[in-house]
């Protein structure tokens, strides 16, 4: 009987120490329009971050900028986007 409440009691700890993972998500975005809406830029940046509970942490960030111009009736978009990743 002692020995199935210590292994039970040892269980109980062992499981108590299980690592969380968390994750968080942070996206900010800046929009800019001139000239009566004709130009407008838009800038956007979502950063992810990932934690294993074991110290491992893996953050990505990826950054979008467009611009968009209207000239004789014709709308031009431009856009680019960049991606970062690292590990720790």
């Amino acid at each position: 009987m002692k020995l199935l409440a210590s292994a039970l009691i040892c269980m109980g700890l062992a499981v108590a120490q299980v690592p969380v993972p968390s994750q968080t998500t942070n996206t900010t975005t800046n929009t800019e329009s001139k000239h009566h809406g004709k130009d407008v830029k838009s800038n956007s940046t979502t950063t992810s971050t990932a934690s294993d509970g074991m110290g491992h942490v893996a953050s990505q960030t990826q950054s979008t900028n467009t611009k968009t111009k209207v000239k004789h009736g014709k709308v031009k978009t431009k856009s680019t986007t960049s991606d970062s990743t690292s590990s720790r």
